[in-house]
């Protein structure tokens, strides 16, 4: 018996639950011509906006608590397994026709912006990967972001224009003080440091770019570099760590 009421007493709870989702759906700013498969599941009490002809999959995620904004553009598509997550003043902002790909999560407390038609494939992770610490990020028109990227934005971080990073990356905005002798290597404290994609860059798969970086404009990072300094642009860059192969020629 004591079973069975444990049982109802689960269904009531994910029922109520469900009807609360469906509530913040209901109220949230919406354009004309959504589609949306359920369950969605829709968390907090802050401002959640989707534009004209957005696309909204089942068993995607929406978190935006008290001050907080997720604002999607016009013609935008929101995949399967998708978590958008805005807390403690957070604002995640996408621009028009933007694609979030299956079980890509995107959390932050701080301001993340991105421009028009940006691709963000499956299995992504964008969110700063050290408690406490949370930069801004800025990602230009016409970006596209490979599967199973992982983007860290412990320090703000800016991709801008046509950008292509290709899948199972990592970018990472911070590194540890490893020098301190009472404590693992990993435990030291936060160095938190800033990095720019400059326009037109291509960053190759498996590239890792290390805390500090600038990537300047069209340059070229070959498959699994590893980028420890600034890399020139309209140049070609590969290895571990990342040097210069050669430039390229304009025609």
């Amino acid at each position: 018996m004591k079973i069975i009421l444990l049982l109802i007493r689960d269904i009531i709870r994910n029922f109520v639950r469900k009807l609360y989702w469906l509530y913040r759906l209901i109220q949230s700013k919406k354009g004309a011509n959504i589609s949306i498969k359920f369950p969605v599941k829709v968390e907090g009490s802050g401002k959640l906006t989707f534009g004209n002809n957005c696309k909204i999959d089942k068993h995607t995620f929406f978190a935006c608590g008290a001050g907080c904004q997720i604002v999607f553009g016009n013609n935008c598509r929101i995949d399967e397994g998708v978590e958008i997550i805005a807390g403690k003043n957070g604002k995640i902002i996408f621009g028009d026709d933007c694609w979030i790909m299956k079980n890509t999560i995107i959390r932050t407390a701080n301001k993340y912006e991105f421009g028009n038609k940006v691709a963000i494939a499956t299995h992504c992770a964008i969110s700063s990967r050290e408690g406490g610490y949370d930069g801004e990020l800025k990602v230009g028109n016409g970006t596209h972001i490979g599967d199973y990227t992982i983007i860290d934005v412990a320090d703000n971080l800016t991709i801008e224009d046509e950008i292509a990073i290709g899948p199972n990356c990592t970018i990472y905005t911070h590194d540890h003080n490893y020098n301190v002798k009472e404590k693992a290597a990993w435990k030291g404290g936060v160095v938190p440091k800033s990095i720019i994609i400059k326009k037109g860059a291509w960053v190759g798969s498996s590239v890792t770019l290390l805390p500090g970086v600038e990537i300047g404009a069209k340059s070229v990072i070959a498959a699994s570099a590893v980028v420890t300094k600034n890399v020139d642009a309209n140049c070609i860059y590969g290895g571990i760590p990342a040097k210069k192969i050669k430039e390229i020629n304009e025609l």
